[in-house]
């Protein structure tokens, strides 16, 4: 079963074991690394720590670990790995179809609104609609300005899933992201039994 939520870590240097933990205790599914300054010993460390709270532990290619997961996940532009799954940064519907042609297990689509993490964003947005037109029941997740209630509506529509990094790292506390989290997958629960 692919994840609903992918969270995406924030690379800002803050220390992360409280927030994997948290967010691991309120189920989150699947959850990429990216920590591009993080020295190889340390990024080793956390991709272990990570692996004993999340079910799906994803390298970004900008962090430098020893430690194999799930997969790793590309920039728009970086070299396609010759083994293991993988998935791409995308924010065209050309970037997708390229991606997932070249053998993509999965792609993050954006900006579908506009990213809390990157207040001084000004590319376009997609929107829900044309988002969902490009991702056509594939293994594409939004990206960009993600909130319960925009993924909520995203899956009621077919969609497969959100990456979401702002609304999860930008939260008060690791009790307060592992809280948002939950309303993620409790809104996910109301459209499945159809309350």
């Amino acid at each position: 079963m692919s994840p609903t939520v992918i969270a995406i870590t924030p690379g800002d240097g803050r220390e992360l074991a409280p927030w994997i933990r948290a967010l691991g205790e309120a189920g989150l599914d699947a959850l990429v690394i990216r920590e591009p300054g993080l020295p190889a010993p340390q990024a080793d460390a956390l991709v272990t720590l990570a692996q004993q709270h999340v079910p799906e532990v994803i390298i970004h290619a900008r962090t430098s670990t020893s430690v194999a997961a799930q997969g790793r996940h590309l920039t728009a532009a970086g070299p396609q790995p010759t083994e293991g799954p993988w998935g791409r940064s995308c924010h065209s519907r050309e970037a997708v179809e390229a991606a997932l042609a070249a053998g993509a297990r999965w792609a993050f689509l954006s900006p579908v609104w506009r990213p809390t993490s990157k207040p001084g964003d000004r590319r376009p947005v997609l929107g829900l609609t044309p988002f969902l037109d490009i991702a056509r029941g594939r293994p594409v997740y939004a990206l960009g300005g993600v909130t319960p209630e925009r993924h909520h509506r995203l899956m009621a529509r077919g969609g497969t899933g959100s990456a979401v990094l702002g609304d999860l790292f930008g939260q008060p506390t690791p009790s307060a992201a592992g809280d948002r989290l939950r309303e993620y997958y409790s809104l996910a629960k109301m459209k499945i039994s159809g309350s």
